[in-house]
C-alpha cells in the first residue's frame, strides 16, 4: 500500500487539488441524494430485504446455509452488531458508508488514469465518476456494487502503481483485496489468473513465477476462508458462491424467478435435489442441437445489457429506450418526441442515456486505439474482457456489467481529450489561415 499513497502524495499540487474537488463533489451530491432526494427507500424483499435480515445472522452464525459471497452479508451483520440498528436505521447507514467506497473508487480511478493515462485523464474520469447519476443512485442501493466496485478498483490501482516493480507484499495485499472482491461477487472468481500473466510476462519465468505463485496463495488463502467456513459448519464444499449453474441456465431460458425457475426444471427434480444436473442437461441439449439458437440469445442478451445504462429502473414510468423505439417505428413526428421529452422523469433517464453512450462509444474507441499496449494495461483489459466473456455464458443484467463503467469512462476520458485537442488545432490552423488571407 506504500507505494500507493506514494502515487497520491507525489501528485503535483494542480493534481492533488482536482482529486480533493471532485471527492468533496461526490460526497456533497451522495449525502444530497441519499439524505435529502430518496432518504426513505424500501427495507423489505429482493436483494436487499436478503441483506438485511440474513447479514446480522451470518454474523451471530446462526444463519441457514448460504448460496452467496459472504463479504457484504458479514459487512452488513457488523455494522447492525456494533451499532444495534433496526432495518431502517440499518439500511441508512449502509447507504451513507457506501459514500466511502464511491471516494476510493474515484481515488483508485484517479491513479489508475494518472499510471495508464496522464494527469488529464485522470482528473476527468475521477470528475465524471463523481457527478455521474449512474454511480450517485447506486450509493442509495444496498447492495453488493458500491462495496465491490471499491474494494476491486482499490487492488486493481494498487496493482498497477507496482506493475514495474512488483514487491512479495504488494501482491499479497492485491491479493487479499482481490480475494474480498471475489467474496463480495464470486463473478471474479477466476479474474486474478489474467493478472499473473503480465507478471510471468514482464519479469521473467523465473521471477514472474515467484511473484504469480505469491499473488495466487494470496488469493486462494483469502477465498479458501468461506470455502472452510461451510465445510466446516455445514460439510458441503463451495468456493465463492454458488449459482453458477443458475446463471448459465438464465442465460438460455431468460431471467426468472426462483419458482418460474423450479417450474421449469420440475418439480420431482426440485425435491430430489436434481434440480441442477436437470439444468445442466436443459443447457447441453441447447447446445448441441439448437447451437445458432443459442449463440442469438447471448449476443442479444450480453448487447442489450451493454447498451442498457445501469440505474435507470430507479426511475418509475415507460422505458425511454421503448418509448424512442416506438417512436421511430410508427410516429416519427415532432410532436411525438415533444411528447416523448414530458414524459416522467425523462430528463434524468436521458442523463444516464448519455453519460453510459459516452463512456461505451468513446470508451471502445480508446480500447482499439490502445491495443497495442494491452500487457502494460492488463489489469484494464483483463476486467473488462474477463466480465464480458463470463457474461457471454452466464446471464448478463446492466447491474452485473456496472463494474466496468469506470474502466470504459477511463477510456472515454482519453478520447475526448484527444479529440478536443484535435478541435482546438482545426481551430487555431483556421484562424491562422483566415488572419492571414486578411492581412
Amino acid at each position: 500500500m506504500n507505494a500507493l499513497f506514494t502515487a497520491l502524495r507525489n501528485l503535483p499540487r494542480r493534481e492533488r487539488l482536482w482529486l480533493v474537488y471532485a471527492v468533496i463533489l461526490a460526497i456533497l451530491l451522495r449525502l444530497l441524494f441519499v439524505l435529502v432526494l430518496d432518504p426513505s427507500p424500501a427495507t423489505g424483499g429482493g436483494d436487499i430485504g436478503f441483506y438485511l435480515e440474513m447479514g446480522p445472522k451470518l454474523v451471530r452464525n446462526i444463519s441457514p446455509p448460504l448460496p452467496t459471497a459472504p463479504v457484504f452479508l458479514v459487512y452488513v451483520g457488523l455494522v447492525q452488531a456494533l451499532f444495534n440498528l433496526d432495518p431502517t436505521s440499518l439500511l441508512l447507514t449502509i447507504r451513507v458508508l457506501n459514500i466511502a467506497w464511491h471516494v476510493l473508487l474515484i481515488v483508485a480511478v484517479f491513479v489508475l488514469g494518472k499510471r495508464y493515462f496522464n494527469g488529464s485523464v485522470a482528473a476527468v474520469a475521477a470528475l465524471i465518476i463523481a457527478v455521474n447519476p449512474i454511480f450517485i443512485i447506486e450509493t442509495g442501493q444496498a447492495a453488493t456494487e458500491s462495496l465491490f466496485v471499491g474494494v476491486l478498483f482499490c487492488g486493481l490501482a494498487l496493482y498497477a502503481v507496482n506493475q514495474d516493480r512488483p514487491t512479495a507484499s504488494s501482491l499479497i495485499i492485491t491479493g487479499l483485496l482481490l480475494g474480498l472482491a471475489t467474496l463480495t461477487r464470486a463473478v471474479v472468481l477466476f479474474f486474478p489468473l489474467i493478472l499473473i500473466v503480465p507478471l510471468i510476462r514482464l519479469n521473467g519465468w523465473r521471477r514472474g513465477g515467484r511473484l504469480a505463485l505469491i499473488l495466487v496463495a494470496a488469493y486462494a488463502l483469502t477465498v479458501s476462508t468461506w470455502t472452510v467456513y461451510n465445510a466446516v459448519r455445514w460439510n458441503r464444499f463451495m468456493i465463492g458462491a454458488e449459482g453458477a449453474v443458475g446463471f448459465a441456465w438464465m442465460g438460455v431460458y431468460g431471467q426468472q424467478s426462483p419458482v418460474q425457475a423450479d417450474q421449469m426444471a420440475g418439480t420431482d427434480a426440485v425435491l430430489q435435489g436434481r434440480d441442477k444436473e436437470v439444468r445442466l442437461q436443459q443447457i447441453a441439449d441447447t447446445l448441441f442441437h439448437s447451437l445458432p439458437q443459442y449463440l442469438s440469445i447471448r449476443f442479444t442478451n450480453l448487447s442489450e445489457a451493454y447498451l442498457q445504462p445501469h440505474n435507470t429502473p430507479y426511475f418509475p414510468g415507460d422505458s425511454l429506450k421503448q418509448e424512442v423505439a416506438t417512436w421511430l417505428s410508427t410516429n416519427r413526428t415532432m410532436r411525438g418526441l415533444v411528447e416523448i421529452t414530458q414524459g416522467n422523469y425523462f430528463w434524468q433517464k436521458l442523463a444516464l442515456y448519455i453519460l453510459h453512450f459516452w463512456a461505451l462509444i468513446l470508451g471502445i474507441v480508446g480500447l482499439i486505439r490502445f491495443r497495442k499496449q494491452i500487457w502494460l494495461l492488463a489489469p484494464l483489459y483483463g476486467y473488462l474482457l474477463y466480465t464480458t466473456a463470463v457474461h457471454s455464458v452466464l446471464l448478463a443484467l446492466p447491474r452485473y456489467l456496472f463494474p466496468v463503467e469506470p474502466i470504459l469512462v477511463l477510456f472515454a476520458g482519453d478520447t475526448t481529450l484527444l479529440l478536443l485537442n484535435w478541435c482546438a488545432k482545426q481551430i487555431q490552423s483556421r484562424r491562422g489561415v483566415y488572419e492571414v488571407r486578411s492581412a
